[in-house]
């Protein structure tokens, strides 16, 4: 091997070197600028690079036939374009839309686009907030005059509130509990929020959420009350329940799963398992009713008397 042979591969050597530290820093940088980008929802991006493609296909396939003979694929490359430009339409809906939800998600969006990401469900929307007016000082404003004498001044502002659903919320949401209409669905939405509150309440370590008892009548400050009551609750709302509604009820409203997870927790169709929800909770709801009659029902059970006509015998 001679000298210039040698001096060409450590040349050759150095090159690659060179280029291979220029390579690592290039995948750093851009590395670095995803990571420095927005993140977004990963559906709403796959939506819109499905229409992209779509509609760059049909432009593709009008450009072929207008080679082949513009005349005599005149109609079908008009309809080729003009399928293209509604598939644009809907992709700035889309971003529309997603720009909208950006404004609502606020300061919350990264976090709520991770928590979906992970396959959990979030509704957002604006609200009113009402907050008593203050001076300078912090001393509540209160009216001198007129219909709300007496009474504190409020302002009010808007605000976003995201909420993830799951459990009996998330049943709700998606429809399981409406095939009756909506007053129903809300009732029977009622019930599984006291079943939830009362699992919170007598099995902290099982609960949904154990700090909400979400409606399910148990009065704050007395802990060993609260849970003999809720244990009671549930006793009388399982009395009549048949094994597979106590099951959907126990992981929809007790453990949070949604009806198509418990669906396949229980090996059983989503509809099957949506029917024992509606029917346990109706079921659970009148095994309150009648115990309320016969007296033997606390004032927990009684939280649920102003919907328990509605629901009661509902089972589809």
């Amino acid at each position: 091997m001679t000298t210039d042979t040698l001096s060409e591969t450590e040349e050759q050597t150095r090159k690659r070197i060179r280029e291979a530290k220029l390579r690592a820093r290039l995948d750093e940088h851009q590395r670095a600028a995803r990571l420095n980008e927005p993140l977004r929802d990963p559906v709403t991006v796959a939506a819109l690079a499905e229409l992209a493609d779509d509609a760059r296909m049909k432009r593709a396939e009008a450009e072929s036939l207008r080679l082949i003979g513009a005349k005599t694929y005149r109609a079908q490359i008009h309809k080729l374009e003009a399928e293209a430009r509604k598939l644009d339409d809907k992709a700035e809906k889309l971003r529309r839309e997603e720009l909208e939800q950006d404004r609502l998600y606020g300061e919350a969006k990264e976090p709520i686009l991770m928590a979906k990401a992970r396959g959990a469900e979030i509704i957002a929307g604006d609200v009113e907030i009402a907050e008593v007016a203050r001076d300078e000082h912090g001393a509540r404003i209160i009216h001198r005059r007129g219909p709300q004498k007496g009474l504190p001044a409020l302002v009010y502002t808007r605000a976003t509130r995201a909420e993830k659903l799951d459990g009996i919320k998330h049943a709700y949401y998606r429809g399981h509990l409406s095939t009756h209409g909506k007053a129903v669905a809300l009732r029977l939405r009622a019930v599984g929020l006291a079943y939830q509150g009362a699992v919170a309440a007598a099995n902290p370590l099982k609960a949904v959420d154990p700090g909400a008892t979400a409606g399910g009548g148990c009065q704050p400050g007395r802990p060993g009350v609260k849970a003999n009551e809720a244990a009671e609750w549930l006793r009388i709302a399982r009395k009549e329940l048949s094994p597979r509604q106590r099951a959907v009820l126990d992981k929809v409203c007790g453990e949070g799963f949604t009806v198509g997870a418990a669906a396949g927790e229980m090996r059983a169709g989503v509809p099957a398992t949506a029917r024992a929800l509606r029917g346990g909770l109706a079921q659970a709801a009148e095994s309150h009713r009648a115990a309320m009659a016969k007296g033997e029902a606390t004032w927990v059970g009684a939280q649920l008397a102003f919907g328990v006509k509605a629901v009661a015998g509902v089972r589809a």
